[in-house]
């Protein structure tokens, strides 16, 4: 409401000196809060624009990061894939030595039953003979067959300790290739989730910044409004006959 308690009365109304001198320090005063308003608003958008922009470059961060996770989830699939394969060799492999060790145990059963069986040559003392006599020919002892038999053991020994060892060092490449498969997907895993808890929190950091600019602007506008309805009624009172 315009205060006119300052103006001296004339006939007719007041005094016209007065009321143009109040319409021209009230326009200089209006004009300089718009100027103040209108800087505010300035300010408040570039600030708007600054933070749309950021909005838009962690959007983008959440975009690529959402993508690089569905490849790490098809990624991972594969992995445990590999790990399940691996895993079922791993046990193909522990089959295969514990055959092989049940092979060489059985050819070792055989080799000492074989060995058993060989008849040993008896052992008699010689009888007197005059010394004219002819001297017998000695038999050879029969050790081939017992030769050959302690060989065909050290043998069967031999290939089965082998098999053992190969399986023993296979299988531990394989357990070693599963703990870096198991450990480079925990690793991936949780960089993916750091990361992403990083975006959301910038993200939830600008939106709340942005919301914060939106009232500012909302309270800027409002006071604009107001003062162009102030210019408006003093602009109307100011065209009323003195």
């Amino acid at each position: 409401m315009a205060d006119f308690t300052k103006f001296r009365t004339s006939i007719g109304g007041f005094n016209r000196d007065d009321v143009v001198h109040y319409i021209e320090t009230a326009s200089v005063e209006h004009l300089k809060e718009l100027r103040q308003v209108k800087d505010a608003n300035e300010k408040l958008e570039a600030e708007k624009a600054a933070l749309r922009a950021e909005l838009d470059e962690t959007k983008k961060k959440l975009t690529a990061a959402n993508a690089k996770l569905d490849r790490m989830t098809v990624e991972d699939a594969s992995l445990q894939q590999q790990v399940e394969t691996l895993a079922q060799e791993a046990a193909e492999l522990a089959q295969r030595a514990a055959d092989a060790e049940a092979r060489a145990e059985a050819e070792k059963q055989a080799a000492a039953e074989a060995l058993a069986g060989v008849p040993q040559p008896s052992v008699c003392e010689p009888e007197d003979e005059p010394d004219d006599a002819e001297a017998p020919e000695e038999e050879p002892a029969v050790s081939a067959p017992e030769r050959n038999y302690t060989e065909e053991e050290l043998e069967a020994y031999r290939r089965a300790e082998a098999m053992e060892r190969n399986a023993l060092v296979r299988a531990q490449r394989l357990k070693e290739k599963l703990s870096q498969l198991c450990q480079s997907a925990h690793t991936r895993y949780t960089d993916s989730g750091e990361e992403l808890e990083a975006l959301s929190q910038d993200l939830s950091s600008v939106l709340s910044r942005m919301q914060d600019t939106i009232a500012d602007l909302q309270v800027a506008f409002d006071e604009t409004e107001e003062a162009f309805e102030d210019i408006q009624t003093l602009s109307y009172e100011s065209v009323q006959p003195c």
